[in-house]
């Protein structure tokens, strides 16, 4: 993240096993983890993979294993193994045994333990009145946030034992807040204190680390990836809700939501999405973004559209659930609809398996933790590019307007058409082709469909422009000799002015400023004078 606060560890679960010196040779067990080190410097971040064995030891392996094992992966390693600093990758990996994959994340419960750790010199500023506000009780909380954004499908449980009272620990622990920000072993001196007070942490499938701000860490939050029914966060401070979606969206296994800020397509600002709470976490309620949505299912299959020809797509809003979308006929040429759109990135694939794929999704202010969305997504198609199998989705365009289109490097194409309330249209062409045009016509002539003279016809022109673009320009048509005009536009609604000369005509019939929508079949216009 870009400040203390959105500046983010993010320790990912994943079959790697950590290096660390050891005398022991005996072999021992433990789960992959990656942690993500996101430095405030630079506003990046390094992945780090690590083994976590079963008596709490990590081990840090080389950055290349980062893509070699899974999170939540089990794995049998030799301590023997890891002795020789100059031992490499490749030797490494092959005295790291898989004893068993990781399984699918199925109808996980969400139940949270929060922990306040108290050092010698230094607390957690809020009280638990004040926590259980933030989580869970005030009329803007965590729990709902997620809730509502995950369409129901995320219930976070912070009382579950159902007394009424957020589950709470205070434990004490032997540190300095100006000593080494050893977030593990805060971690683990917590788990054995809590333990022996009689609190069973296998009850939790979150546990949540509230440090004081006053320590020497770097970051606001830590949070492990992807991690199933054991998962931590550390959270530096308390009162920032943000920071808690940020953390916990990576414990339900979403990477970052970044930016590309130069047009090649690749991150350049780490948490420079600002629709996603997996952008920064100084920003306040907003929807996780589209590609997130469907990465976690809450976009159900049905709702993404995934197409490789030229087509026009209807999008619904990604802020309204699935379940309230109601069947309409779609008017020509739109066959399509949904609430994401992914266009496959041709280049990337491997067999016949695509790796990366484009993102088209429509954002609205719809719903109580929506507000806060900023202006620049709202009404606009935000295109994003991801990797299927990374959590991190990248912002590559944000069309804000109809007219506007994003052509990729490889020269696809999505041009945003038209909105509504709740919808938007979308043109999208692997091959990089423009949007189809279609033929709005029509005709002026007297009341009785006598003609106008030619003269009087020279001082008429109907003025076109699309209805939702703010500066856009205008389109005059002129007609001809006869009365007769049209003109090919692609689809879209958009306001008519007809001029005429007022002193000699008034318009009995079609109406001087009018909405048009351009689609496929588009009954004439006629436009009748009487004098």
């Amino acid at each position: 993240m870009l400040s203390q606060f959105y500046k983010s560890l993010i320790i990912l679960s994943v079959p790697l096993f950590l290096l660390a010196s050891s005398a022991a040779a005996q072999k021992r067990e433990g789960v992959i983890e990656h942690l993500r080190v996101d430095t405030m410097e630079n506003s990046d971040s390094t992945l780090i993979p690590r083994i976590r064995s079963d008596d709490n030891r990590i081990f840090e392996l080389p950055s290349a294993f980062a893509e070699s094992f899974s999170p939540r992966t089990r794995v049998e390693f030799s301590l023997s193994d890891f002795r020789n600093s100059d031992l490499n990758a490749e030797a490494l990996e092959d005295n790291i045994t898989i004893i068993k994959n990781p399984g699918e994340l199925t109808d996980l419960q969400h139940r949270a333990l929060i922990v306040k750790l108290s050092f010698n010199d230094g607390d957690v500023a809020c009280g638990n009145k004040k926590l259980s506000k933030i989580l869970y009780k005030a009329k803007k909380n965590v729990r709902d946030w997620f809730l509502e954004t995950s369409f129901q499908n995320v219930d976070f449980n912070f009382d579950g034992d159902l007394d009424g009272n957020l589950d709470i620990a205070s434990v004490n622990i032997d540190q300095s807040v100006s000593g080494e920000c050893d977030y593990d072993s805060w971690a683990s001196e917590a788990d054995s204190a809590l333990e022996e007070e009689g609190y069973v942490l296998d009850d939790y499938e979150h546990i949540t680390y509230l440090v004081p701000e006053s320590t020497a860490c770097d970051w606001g939050g830590l949070g492990t990836v992807s991690c199933g029914d054991a998962c931590r966060i550390w959270i530096r401070g308390c009162k920032n809700k943000s920071l808690y979606m940020h953390e916990y969206g990576h414990n339900l296994g979403f990477d970052h939501a970044s930016l590309d800020e130069d047009g090649d397509e690749e991150s350049d600002s780490e948490y420079g999405d600002l629709s996603c709470p997996m952008g920064t976490a100084l920003e306040s309620y907003r929807h996780f973004n589209g590609p997130h949505k469907a990465q976690a299912g809450w976009i159900p299959d049905e709702q993404i559209v995934e197409y490789d020809n030229d087509t026009h797509i209807q999008l619904s809003a990604v802020e309204l659930s699935p379940e309230s979308l109601t069947e309409e006929a779609l008017t020509a040429p739109v066959t399509e609809s949904g609430q994401v759109a992914k266009l496959p990135i041709a280049e990337s694939k491997v067999g016949f398996v695509v790796l990366e794929n484009y993102y088209a999704s429509f954002r609205r202010k719809k719903g109580k933790y929506s507000k806060k969305l900023s202006k620049s997504y709202v009404n606009a198609i935000t295109i994003h590019k991801k990797h299927v199998l990374s959590g991190q989705t990248i912002e590559v365009a944000t069309l804000t307007e109809p007219d506007q289109s994003f052509i990729a490097e490889n020269g696809s194409r999505i041009t945003y058409l038209d909105r509504n309330k709740d919808n938007a249209v979308i043109w999208m062409s692997e091959a990089g082709n423009a949007a189809e045009t279609f033929t709005l016509s029509g005709d002026i002539k007297l009341k009785n469909d006598s003609p106008v003279s030619e003269q009087d016809l020279e001082k008429m022109s109907i003025v076109i422009k699309k209805k939702y673009v703010r500066n856009g320009e205008a389109i005059t048509i002129i007609p001809d000799s006869s009365g007769a005009f049209n003109a090919s536009l692609p689809y879209g609604t958009y306001i008519l002015k007809f001029r005429y000369p007022k002193k000699r005509y008034k318009l009995a019939k079609g109406k001087k400023r009018q909405s048009i929508l351009v689609q496929q079949s588009n009954e004439p216009i006629a436009y009748r004078l009487k004098k």
